[in-house]
């Protein structure tokens, strides 16, 4: 491959960034950030005599590092589960009316087949419910 000129690499241009960068004493990493931007601004209006002393001139406001205060936690972990807006904000907007919506979207041999396997998993943890308050009320005859 070959650049615009034509007779160097095309890799040769991230080499010539790292150039810079360690001729400008600034980080040398290849990326050309906010920083290598503006030392190759200045450089540019260096090449033209009395350029850089002009008052409009100036390094590219890009370079300015603006401390920015970022919240810990934010602020729906700071209420319980109950109280965030994720809970709050689709119940008040109507995220309540969504389930009966889907509900009955399902087509009706699909409703009767969840309705018979909760109905069968409710049998089961009463029966279970009753065999173990047996089992507990016979221990109890034994002890007394």
């Amino acid at each position: 491959m070959t650049d615009w000129g034509g007779s160097r690499s095309f890799f040769s241009a991230t080499d010539n960034v790292l150039q810079f960068q360690a001729d400008q004493r600034l980080q040398v990493d290849g990326d050309v950030g906010p920083k290598t931007r503006a030392a190759m601004h200045m450089a540019l209006v260096a090449l033209t005599p009395g350029e850089a002393a002009r008052p409009e001139v100036k390094v590219a406001p890009v370079t300015e590092e603006k401390l920015v205060p970022v919240s810990v936690t934010p602020p729906s972990l700071d209420a319980p589960w109950w109280r965030s807006n994720e809970v709050i904000t689709p119940s008040v907007i109507g995220g309540g009316a969504s389930l009966p919506t889907a509900i009955g979207g399902i087509p009706w041999q699909n409703l009767l087949l969840i309705l018979v396997a909760f109905g069968g998993m409710a049998g089961f943890l009463y029966w279970r419910k009753n065999a173990d308050r047996k089992a507990v009320a016979k221990q109890v005859e034994g002890m007394a």
